[in-house]
């Protein structure tokens, strides 16, 4: 990617072979590493430096790297990236335990909890072969924490971290779902949490957070939250919840129940699209009652995953097969995706993670090309291009290779937002017809 004379982005094209061979380069750097827990990172909150390696962080962790290496692995099975990841996901399978018992039903999460180990273990199975002892003790794990939760939370006025796809109960249910053939306690649970986060969806303020149950950091810093809100985000939002009710109900799971409150979801996040200058946005907040002016509706909608065009994007996609109406419901996916990621391009070009950036979006335009829609070579964010995004930012100079610049340098070899997750997306769409399990996590899809 370059500038041309007037200062406009000009998008170049990727070759598969070199997203391929920059992809595995990555990945080979990450494996050959001495000791990825003596790496120094900075404090996600704090900004400052030190050695923070988790065993269940999904960047800074073993978690993280299991599952990039478990991309790897799918990829090519027999270049030993199984083995690789053996001390990793089993480091984190050892901490599961203690973190149960620190964080009680709050250590359930898809992203760093009890289903994020479950999730990796089957990704890291060669789809069932492997692990299922492993499997069948981390899944009774989990299911005995989404029974606690659902014994334990409001029966209205839900906080995000009981509900969202991150930490709440979003998350295990979306990952249950996308077990096929599921039976026994497990299908059970699943139903249960299904019926919890339907019943949140058909309430009067559905999953409107009231006042008293706003965070901490919300309090301090967003006078224009302390009224309550609806978070419209993927991550730690109704549209993560969207996409779990929408499968739900196209498996015929809740009944007639599950329906309705999918369409309860999905009307809420239509109506709070914006429109601007540039097209259709979501913003990432609906305030009960701001007190401050929202971002002007001309400005450009976040294009990470976790909120804004992209997340009503792939929500919206999981909606379409139970969709009355369609026809309408792809338009507004093909103009949210638009509009988020063309205008204008060069706000996606410092951060070349799956969580925030270009590889993120590399991942959803393929899932959401699969339903028949956003395939056009010529498009601004095809993935062509988007993989052409991601080779501009290789630095050699960096452990791992991705420079990522968007907040502060960032050089890290995990899933989420480092490079290795980065890496699996590149080598992914390079080499392979369908997205890897590993990369699931984020769109969705069936596991082994």
């Amino acid at each position: 990617m370059s500038e041309n004379h007037k200062g406009a982005i000009v998008n170049h094209s990727a070759r598969s072979s070199d997203a391929a061979e920059f992809g595995w380069s990555i990945l080979t750097r990450i494996r050959e590493y001495p000791d990825l827990r003596g790496l120094t990172a900075l404090h996600p909150m704090t900004g400052i430096p030190g050695q923070y390696w988790d065993p269940l962080d999904l960047d800074h962790g073993d978690l993280g790297v299991a599952l990039v290496f478990a991309g790897a692995d799918e990829l090519r099975p027999d270049d030993g990236w199984d083995r690789a990841a053996l001390p990793y996901i089993s480091r984190a399978v050892d901490a599961l335990p203690s973190h149960i018992r620190a964080l009680g039903p709050d250590a359930m999460g898809l992203f760093g909890g009890a289903a994020c180990v479950a999730y990796t273990l089957r990704s890291l199975s060669r789809f069932g072969e492997r692990y299922q002892n492993a499997i069948a003790q981390v899944d009774s794990l989990m299911l005995d924490l989404v029974e606690a939760h659902l014994g334990s939370v409001p029966d209205e006025g839900p906080s995000t971290d009981d509900y969202d796809i991150i930490s709440g109960l979003a998350g295990p249910t979306r990952m249950l779902l996308q077990i096929p053939n599921i039976r026994g306690r497990s299908a059970a649970v699943l139903t249960a949490s299904v019926s919890q986060l339907s019943r949140w969806a058909v309430m009067t303020d559905g999953y409107r957070t009231p006042p008293e149950r706003i965070t901490s950091l919300e309090r301090e810093h967003q006078p224009d939250l302390h009224a309550g809100y609806i978070n419209l985000g993927y991550a730690h939002g109704i549209c993560g919840v969207l996409a779990t009710l929408a499968e739900a109900a196209n498996r015929q799971i809740g009944g007639a129940l599950t329906r309705e409150a999918a369409q309860h979801v999905a009307e809420t996040v239509v109506d709070s699209i914006l429109e601007g200058a540039n097209g259709p946005r979501l913003p990432f907040m609906s305030p009960t009652s701001p007190v401050s002016p929202q971002e002007g509706v001309g400005g450009t909608s976040r294009v990470g995953w976790c909120y804004g065009n992209v997340s009503a994007a792939l929500a919206l996609t999981s909606y379409l097969p139970i969709s009355s109406q369609q026809l309408d419901t792809a338009a507004l996916i093909d103009c949210l995706w638009d509009s988020a990621t063309q205008t204008p391009p060069s706000s996606i070009d410092k951060n070349p993670s799956l969580c925030h950036g270009v590889a993120g979006l590399l991942l959803i335009q393929r899932h959401l090309s699969s339903y028949g829609g956003l395939t056009s070579s010529d498009s601004a964010a095809s993935a062509e291009v988007l993989a052409g995004r991601l080779l501009g930012m290789r630095d050699p100079q960096l452990l791992f290779g991705l420079r990522n610049q968007q907040r502060t340098l960032l050089d890290s070899p995990g899933f989420l937002t480092g490079s290795g997750g980065a890496a699996v997306a590149l080598i992914s769409w390079a080499e392979s017809s369908r997205l890897t399990m590993a990369e699931k996590l984020i769109s969705g899809g069936p596991l082994c």
